[in-house]
C-alpha cells in the first residue's frame, strides 16, 4: 500500500472515489471509499 498525494475525489453514486498520485514512484492511484447506502425514510 503506498501513500496517496495531490488527489481529488469523485462521488460515484454512493462512494467516493479518490484518484491521485503514488508518494514513492509517482505513479496514478486511484482508491474507492464504499460508504453504506442511506436508509429511504419514510
Amino acid at each position: 500500500m503506498c501513500r496517496i498525494e495531490d488527489f481529488t475525489g469523485i462521488k460515484e453514486l454512493v462512494d467516493l472515489m479518490l484518484r491521485g498520485f503514488c508518494g514513492k514512484c509517482g505513479n496514478v492511484v486511484v482508491r474507492l471509499v464504499e460508504t453504506p447506502e442511506e436508509k429511504s425514510r419514510g
